[in-house]
Order: C-alpha cells, then structure tokens, then sequence
C-alpha cells in the first residue's frame, strides 16, 4: 500500500513538472522590465494583455484563476509577468517585485489592474435596460438588438485617445459591412448639437448616441474612456476593454 502510494505522488510530481515545462521562461527580464517607467511602461505596453483570456500562475508557478490573479496585483506588490510559453496559451507570472521598486510603476500597475479587474466582473452578466436613439433617429433597445452582437464604444468629444481610434474603428466597421448581425453603438457624453457639428470634421462610423454620461456611469459602471463593451447575442456581456486592438482580437472569439 505504502509503495503504490509512493507511486502516486511520484506521478503527480512528474506531472507537475511536465505542466510547469511548458509555461516557459519570462519574456524579459523583471530587473530590466522595472529599472524605470519607461522600461516597464514599454514592456507593458508590448506584452501585457490582461483584458484576454490567459493562464495565471502564482509565485511557485501554481495555477490560480484569474479572479485571484488579479486580485494579488492590485493588493500586493507584484508585477505582471509574461511568459513564453511551448503550447498556444498565454501565461501570466505573479514576480513580487523588490522594494526598491519606484512607487510610480507599482502604483501604475495597481491602477491598470484594478481597472481591468472591475470590468472583469461584469464580463458575463445581462447588459442593463436601454433604450436609445442615435443623433439621426435611429432606435436600439434590448428587444430590437436580440440576436445581434452589439460593440458599444464609451467616449466623449475632448477625449484624445478616443478620437485616434475613429480611423481603425471606421475601418472595422467597414470589414462588418455585410453582416447584419453586428450592432456598432457609440455612447457619447455630449449632446446631440455638439456631436453633430464636431462629426462634421471627423468621420466615425458608429452609430452615435447624444447625453449618455449618466448611463455609462450608473448603469455600466463605465470610469475610463474609451471604453469598449462587447455584448453577445443573447444580451450577456462578452467582454470589456480599454483600446481599439483588444477590441477587434475579442471580436475574432466570439
């Protein structure tokens, strides 16, 4: 009895370090990653991609879920480490980073976190009530949309980073042409007057939907802009996510 249990635990040691063979080594190096904000800001920026689907590992390379994982990050000091893994996963490390650490990149990895976090949560649940009318008077309410995939694009007139993404959001639009199927909606804070004068000098391809602040905030819980919001066809929240590239990869899953 004592040598087939011995047998067993040899098993799930060999199997644990099978497993943790293909996870791969970092990327980068952390102590290259974190010597300053632009090395951490560029390797975030390349690599890390916590809105998708991933594999997360805990400090001993134990698998954990991804509520866990990024849950850690936000509350401990650890840095979101890529791994190049031999299979097609993706595999994020928890590295605790040292505590000479600058505050400035591990406050900005709380802040990133926390926000990718807060819509992870929702990711799965009903899209609220709505019922809105674009500035050309179309109508779009949870029982007319059933059965279509709806991209919502959060964003106002000032906001900078929302308007760069007017050319590639126009040119997925486009690509979408032909499939009745897919909703492209954009919820603004202005109103109707200033969007219509400001659309004047800048084509955008969605749908616009004029004085929608208080939606966003009440009933999305939407804090940053743009923000984008992917609800499947039966009304469920597919994904949230903050650019225009993780927008267009999370269309191509579902």
């Amino acid at each position: 009895m004592k040598s087939f249990a011995n047998l067993v635990i040899v098993f799930f040691l060999l199997n644990s370090c099978q497993q943790n063979s293909n996870y791969g080594k970092p990327i980068s190096n952390p102590n290259l990653i974190l010597a300053n904000f632009n090395s951490y800001w560029n390797y975030t920026n390349k690599y890390v991609k916590l809105e998708r689907n991933f594999i997360a590992l805990d400090e001993n390379k134990n698998v954990i879920s991804k509520n866990a994982f990024l849950k850690e990050v936000i509350n401990n000091n650890f840095l979101p480490l890529k791994l190049q893994p031999k299979d097609s996963n993706e595999y994020y490390l928890l590295y605790k980073m040292p505590q000479k650490t600058p505050s400035e990149i591990t406050n900005i990895i709380k802040q990133i976190t926390n926000n990718i976090y807060k819509n992870f949560l929702k990711e799965g649940s009903a899209m609220p009530k709505f019922n809105f009318s674009d500035i050309e008077g179309n109508s779009y309410n949870n029982e007319n949309t059933k059965g279509k995939i709806i991209v919502i694009k959060c964003w106002f007139i000032h906001c900078t980073k929302c308007i760069e993404e007017f050319p590639y959001l126009n040119k997925l639009v486009e690509g979408y042409e032909y499939k009745k199927d897919v909703l492209f909606l954009s919820l603004a804070i202005d109103s109707k007057s200033k969007l219509q004068a400001f659309l004047k000098t800048k084509k955008f391809n969605y749908s616009v939907i004029a004085d929608k602040l208080d939606f966003m905030k009440d009933s999305l819980n939407v804090t940053s802009y743009p923000t984008h919001i992917l609800i499947n066809k039966i009304g469920v929240i597919e994904k949230i996510v903050g650019n225009y590239e993780e927008l267009i990869f999370a269309l191509t899953k579902i």
